[in-house]
């Protein structure tokens, strides 16, 4: 039976690849990369304004939240970092990612994909 398939853009095979496919180097890449992000947006949280008596003037304090959830997210980072991708499950050894590329995958697996 033939079938006509669509055509995928490069978009599509990124998307595939990060909701698809969890080869663990791509999954612990991705993760570090948003958890950066919300360690920015926290840091931004860290410092507040507070009035004082009279209204007037205002203290800059820090909101100790803010900062305890900062600490747990950066903790979590250096995590992720020391992972060992090769432990995990859907490693595959035969395969490598080109990374020189900022923003791009292009995985290389040498014949096919196999999970043992």
């Amino acid at each position: 039976m033939n079938m006509r398939v669509q055509m995928w853009t490069t978009r599509h095979i990124y998307e595939h690849f990060l909701f698809h496919n969890q080869e663990p180097r791509i999954f612990l890449g991705e993760t570090i990369k948003k958890y950066k992000r919300i360690s920015e947006k926290l840091e931004d949280m860290l410092f507040k304004e507070v009035p004082v008596e009279d209204g007037e003037v205002t203290v800059v304090v820090t909101d100790k939240e803010a900062f305890r959830q900062l600490l747990a997210v950066d903790k979590r980072i250096v995590e992720l970092y020391v992972r060992q991708p090769r432990t995990m499950n859907f490693y595959n050894e035969k395969s490598y990612i080109e990374l020189t590329q900022p923003a791009k995958y292009n995985i290389n697996a040498y014949k096919n994909w196999t999970f043992e």
